[in-house]
């Protein structure tokens, strides 16, 4: 039995440099399958409520893995008080 491939490999990485919520994709960009790796410092990681992110916090050498996400609905910010801007890649395989 043969293995089935679809979808476009997926690498990205960006650089946080505020407070301030940014995301990967400002358009919707549709994932089966992704890793996102907080490479040097942590990042806090959620949903966008009036320009105040919420979600949950991730350690610098952490990882998150998600599946069939549609990356555009993913805020990042580097938390309040932290003195080092954090680097964030995804990879991740595209949806057909």
């Amino acid at each position: 039995m043969g293995i089935g491939f679809r979808g476009n490999t997926y690498l990205k990485s960006i650089t946080q440099t505020s407070a301030n919520a940014s995301r990967l994709e400002s358009s919707e960009k549709k994932l089966t399958t992704v890793v996102i790796y907080f490479q040097d410092a942590p990042q806090k990681v959620g949903g966008l409520t009036t320009y105040v992110i919420y979600g949950m916090y991730y350690a610098a050498g952490e990882r998150l893995t998600l599946y069939n996400v549609d990356l555009s609905t993913l805020y990042f910010a580097n938390p309040v008080g932290t003195a080092k801007n954090g680097t964030i890649v995804a990879l991740g395989v595209e949806a057909e």
